[in-house]
């Protein structure tokens, strides 16, 4: 994909420039934490963690604001909308759960895989869902309805990772059959919403410890203790739309040699692909033509994220780094070594700096990218760790 280089010099001088800041830590899961993800503007971190349970903090502050049950298996993965309306988790249990971010409420029970849903992510303007399970199939849900628009099937393996294309046109999977699908996103119609699919009634026994309130400037801010039952949902459960065929919307993208861990989209509509074979592929979407394989991690790549303006890509790997890539060229321009341990999680703020999670021994440390001596933080998360004050049961 063609991409402006004079974008470079409006938000960077240069990755060379990253470089580390301080560390702050977050406790109170019981068990090993899978999954984070962060709001927009990096003021909220969701995790998810086998102990059944997720953690809302203020990143900002590093304020505990709540935990939220409901999940009767460990969560696999969480996200948040871009307007932090709502939330979103998938777990072992098979289901999917979309929250409301106001108060921590379940908004919509998501049934209709048939084995652990590892991976949930939001469309760009926050109105889809889609769903990746060992099942071998994704399910595109309605935020607003809690129906299925569409199922995807045809990968022969587990569905680990789900990107949705900035413009809205694609969606892509990647599995552990080695490949990524590309599928045609069409919009929504009046007739896909009326075929929707899947169980949407929301459970009657999910609570939460306290809620979770919005002050004036948008930060996350802890509220009084409480606990509360939600209404249930009554959206009904029709017929789901199958996915194309392979010659109708939908293209196979293959090369590489392990697992499919982590795919992403950059603003110009520009694929990558991370891969348990240790390397970095970016694709032209439209076409299926890799532009670049991109080798240097020892281990397992675990995580990928576009910086802001699209001509950098960052990597997480469990080879304890976190690699810098040009995307004009393909080549490795930075190398974060000993920040994380075997990390999972990687995203740019809109400023530039870089966010990288380690799961073993789970830091997340924040690299300055831009010039600007911002105060953000380096932020820890314990991935087994004394609980916080309250009483996590």
């Amino acid at each position: 994909m063609p991409v402006r280089q004079q974008n470079r010099a409006d938000m960077f001088k240069g990755p060379q420039e990253l470089h580390k800041l301080d560390l702050r830590q977050f406790g109170g899961h019981k068990d090993e934490v899978n999954c984070v993800a962060f709001s927009n503007d990096f003021q909220i971190l969701i995790t998810g963690s086998d102990d059944e349970r997720i953690r809302i903090f203020n990143a900002r502050t590093g304020e505990f604001v709540c935990k939220v049950k409901g999940h009767s298996g460990a969560i696999k993965s969480v996200a948040i909308t871009a307007d932090c309306r709502h939330f979103a988790s998938g777990s072992y249990d098979k289901t999917a759960r979309v929250w409301r971010m106001r108060d921590a409420s379940l908004l919509h029970l998501l049934k209709g895989h048939t084995k652990s849903v590892e991976v949930v992510v939001f469309s760009p303007d926050g109105a889809l869902l889609c769903s990746g399970s060992w099942d071998r199939s994704a399910i595109l849900w309605d935020v607003e309805s809690g129906g299925g628009v569409r199922i995807f099937t045809g990968h022969e393996n587990l569905v680990q990772s789900i990107a949705f294309s900035p413009n809205g046109k694609w969606i892509a999977t990647g599995s552990w059959d080695f490949t990524i699908r590309v599928w045609d996103l069409p919009k929504p119609t009046a007739s896909m919403t009326s075929t929707a699919t899947a169980s949407t009634q929301a459970s009657a026994s999910t609570s939460s410890s306290m809620s979770a309130s919005t002050s004036a400037d948008g930060a996350l801010t802890q509220a009084s203790t409480s606990s509360h039952t939600p209404v249930p949902s009554t959206t009904p459960s029709p017929t789901p739309t199958p996915s194309p065929g392979a010659r109708e919307g939908v293209k196979v993208l293959s090369g590489h040699k392990g697992n499919i861990h982590a795919v992403a989209f950059s603003k110009d509509g520009m694929l990558a692909s991370g891969s348990w074979d240790k390397t970095v592929r970016m694709w032209n979407p439209r076409t299926g033509r890799v532009l670049h394989v991109c080798e240097g991690h020892e281990g397992w790549v675990q995580a990928l994220a576009f910086s802001p303006d699209g001509t950098y890509l960052a990597s997480a790997s469990d080879d304890d780094s976190v690699r810098v890539w040009d995307v004009i060229n393909g080549k490795c321009v930075k190398v974060l070594e000993g920040e994380t341990d075997q990390a999972h999680h990687c995203a740019f703020t809109a400023g530039g700096a870089l966010v990288a999670c380690g799961a073993a021994v789970t830091t997340l440390a924040i690299h300055e990218m831009s010039s600007s001596q911002t105060a953000e933080k380096m932020i820890g998360l314990p991935r087994s760790c004394t609980p916080a004050s309250d009483e996590d049961s």
